[in-house]
């Protein structure tokens, strides 16, 4: 799942307006849209903050809940650079290294 699609289920499984995440979080309603729409991608300052606010891990906001705790550092970095498109990823955490 992308960013953008992640951060939208979060708010529709919440059952809330862009409105409704502006007046909670102070994020203007445009900047919801265009993440939501992935015409860009938010900060991490904004991904915490709405992590915060839907009571989420930064994984599950960003759509990599789907990673098992399983999968061994090569595993990940091969997933990294196929969903990137780039030629080497560095990994985020630890914690998903066995």
């Amino acid at each position: 799942m992308s960013i953008n699609e992640a951060i939208k289920e979060q708010r529709i499984t919440k059952n809330l307006s862009l409105m409704d995440v502006e007046k909670a979080t102070g994020i203007r309603n445009g900047s919801l849209c265009r993440w939501e729409n992935g015409q860009v991608s938010p900060s991490i300052t904004f991904c915490i903050k709405l992590a915060q606010f839907y009571g989420c891990t930064l994984d599950e906001l960003v759509g990599l809940s789907e990673i098992p705790q399983t999968w061994t550092l090569k595993k990940y970095t091969t997933y990294c650079r196929n969903a990137r498109g780039i030629g080497q990823a560095t990994p985020i955490g630890s914690t998903i290294c066995t």
